[in-house]
């Protein structure tokens, strides 16, 4: 998921010709990965490992989309799009942390439909247009 909205909002970087500086960004986020990989994994297991390769996915979309976004300015709701990140991270998390199947649905499920609220305008005009096309 992160990496399609990266193909989304980073696509600053490439059209201003500048593709060193995502290189760049994901040597840095290796490095982050790296080292939270050596914190996690010892204490964690696997569930170090994921935690450590989605929050550097999280940093990797982050540094990219602000670096995109000062070399071609998108009219992007970042505060909109952090909070449907930030509640999918928190879904994540309890299916990775919970042993309980029904936390996990129940948080994907309230993320789903906090981030369909967070968007519903965006929602119903898709909507509107399957319908047409459709008709």
């Amino acid at each position: 998921i992160m990496y399609a909205l990266l193909v989304v909002t980073a696509g600053g970087i490439n059209y201003a010709r500048k593709p060193h500086l995502q290189l760049l960004i994901a040597v840095g986020c290796a490095v982050v990965n790296l080292f939270l990989n050596l914190l996690l994994v010892p204490q964690l297991g696997a569930r170090g490992a994921a935690l450590s390769t989605g929050l550097a996915y999280i940093v990797f979309f982050t540094a990219c989309t602000f670096a995109a976004q000062r070399l071609l300015p998108l009219h992007l709701n970042l505060t909109r799009l952090s909070v449907a990140i930030g509640l999918f991270a928190f879904a994540c998390a309890v299916c990775t942390f919970s042993d309980s199947v029904i936390y996990g649905h129940a948080a994907a499920a309230l993320s789903l439909l906090i981030t369909l609220f967070l968007y519903r305008d965006e929602f119903a005009a898709v909507v509107a247009k399957v319908r047409a096309a459709s008709a």
